[in-house]
């Protein structure tokens, strides 16, 4: 018997306060190897309105859990901002010793294989690591009590998890799309939703890293708080990255600014300018306040160290009079009215406007 197929674009409830416009609502995803975070990386991170802890938060050594759990309990100190792990759905980063251990352990049960039933690995960062099959309970628990064992710390208010939608190995919406890589079985596909969903139900906010664009019948999982837009609007109209198997590779910078927005108002929504973009900064985060809904965050760095801070995001943005809409007779030229600012985004040529109410 499959498991109950849990896709779709609803959200559930969450504890975030939407946004004010008084400035850009901002994130920031990083880590630094300090411990503790020093007096300025804390300065650093209370300026962002929500923050995630990298796997590498203290240095790339085992046990970053705890590591990630003391810095968490520093921040909240000084911010009421939310404040996530970072977690893997699907691979064994060694650094989370406790799930690398209990995976180790159950390996030949716990292991993801193909459908011709060959092991499933992926070569990252000088590791060989195997992979999660969630479409085994014990191994779904595992996963899920990293989490929320670390969330009940109090130090956290939920989990960022990383590698949310398997396309690369046919679970998207056109099902066999996959780059000619292997097909994982649609039980596997079905339980990496399931999990997601069932840890939301847990911890209360968890953030689905959707890639490069949220293909909604495959990610973000149905009643999870939040989504990531890990590649937006790089360059111009036609080569904007895309992860394979998740729509068309022409997609197009509008077709992210659609995809955003139609999640907006109801999900968390992040925004990630992309590591190694191409295009000029303000662009991208003029391609964001179109879409930008009542919980949307932009964000424009690595996963290490400091993140870039436009002057722009200081500059008070009054509230949206309404959704984005095309300007003019060009399809690819798009305009939204703030309150304290118009924003004109010519996404064929990558050239955007802010013009500010003075």
């Amino acid at each position: 018997m499959g498991l109950p197929l849990l896709l779709g674009v609803v959200a559930t409830a969450h504890a975030l306060a939407p946004n004010t416009w008084d400035r850009a609502p901002v994130f920031i995803h990083t880590n630094y190897h300090d411990v503790p975070l020093t007096e300025r990386e804390l300065v650093e991170l209370k300026r962002f309105d929500l923050i995630t802890l990298e796997k590498n938060q203290g240095g790339t050594g085992p046990d970053v859990v705890a590591r990630i759990v003391a810095a968490a309990k520093q921040l909240k100190a000084v911010t009421d901002a939310p404040v996530l792990m970072y977690t893997n759905l699907l691979l064994d980063w060694p650094q989370f010793a406790t799930l690398h251990e209990e995976f180790a352990a159950n390996a030949a049960d716990w292991r993801l294989e193909d459908a011709r039933g060959a092991v499933v690995s992926v070569k990252k960062s000088g590791l060989d690591m195997a992979c999660f099959d969630q479409a085994n309970a014990s191994m779904r628990a595992a996963w899920k009590r990293q989490c929320a064992d670390a969330v009940a710390t109090g130090a956290l208010d939920g989990c960022f998890v990383d590698r949310a939608a398997q396309y690369q190995y046919g679970c998207n919406a056109r099902k066999r799309t996959n780059g000619g890589k292997p097909l994982i079985s649609n039980a596997s596909c079905d339980a990496y939703a399931l999990a997601q969903t069932e840890l939301q139900a847990e911890v209360g906010l968890v953030i689905s890293n959707c890639g490069s664009q949220a293909d909604v019948a495959a990610c973000p999982p149905t009643g999870v708080a939040g989504v990531m837009f890990e590649f937006w609007c790089d360059v111009a109209d036609g080569t904007s990255k895309n992860w394979p198997g998740m729509g068309p590779p022409e997609s197009t910078c509008a077709d992210l600014v659609k995809q955003a927005a139609a999640l907006g108002d109801d999900h968390v929504v992040l925004i990630h300018r992309g590591v190694g973009a191409a295009n000029n900064a303000t662009y991208s985060y003029a391609a964001f306040l179109l879409a930008a809904g009542n919980y949307s965050k932009f964000g424009d760095g690595a996963w290490a160290g400091d993140w870039i801070w436009l002057d722009a995001y200081d500059r008070p943005l009054g509230a949206p009079k309404g959704s984005y809409y095309v300007a003019g007779d060009d399809a690819l030229v798009l305009r939204r009215d703030f309150e304290r600012v118009g924003v004109v985004v010519d996404t064929r040529n990558s050239i955007a406007w802010l013009n500010y109410v003075t």
